[in-house]
């Protein structure tokens, strides 16, 4: 795991890195309070991340909220080719790097989260006509 990840549990859980690699090992079960902690720690570090990058876009709010969902699962997920679509309000073309490159192993479930933050993206009841039916497209998916 990154510095970034030890850091996030650290600041999250008030916890040491040692602790960190226990947990990792499966030897040291999170409380529920530890676990609220690291969730919201790494749903703040998603929202910054987002905002820094995006500082000087005007991202409407759905959008915000679907990239800060790709955040939360990887900052990598934000790569340059969807950071330049979005700054350039290529919408569309940010849409389909969301529901089409993001999935590099085609998995089924990520796929599923992939489709809902494509039709966040987009908005609210825009959906319909910008992306396909959500079961042509996840039949193309596996595991």
């Amino acid at each position: 795991m990154t510095s970034g990840a030890r850091d996030r549990f650290a600041l999250g859980t008030g916890l040491t890195d040692a602790d960190f690699d226990a947990t990792k090992r499966g030897e040291l079960v999170l409380s529920q309070e530890q676990v609220r902690g690291l969730f919201d720690q790494s749903i703040t570090d998603a929202e910054r991340f987002v905002f820094n990058k995006f500082r000087e876009s005007n991202l409407q709010e759905h959008e915000r909220i679907a990239l800060v969902s790709l955040a939360f699962n990887g900052q990598s997920l934000i790569g340059p080719n969807l950071e330049g679509f979005v700054r350039t309000g290529k919408l569309d073309r940010a849409k389909d790097e969301i529901l089409l490159r993001s999935n590099k192993r085609k998995k089924r479930a990520v796929a599923g989260r992939r489709y809902r933050e494509a039709m966040m993206f987009v908005g609210p009841g825009m959906a319909e006509g910008e992306l396909p039916p959500f079961d042509d497209y996840i039949s193309g998916f596996t595991g």
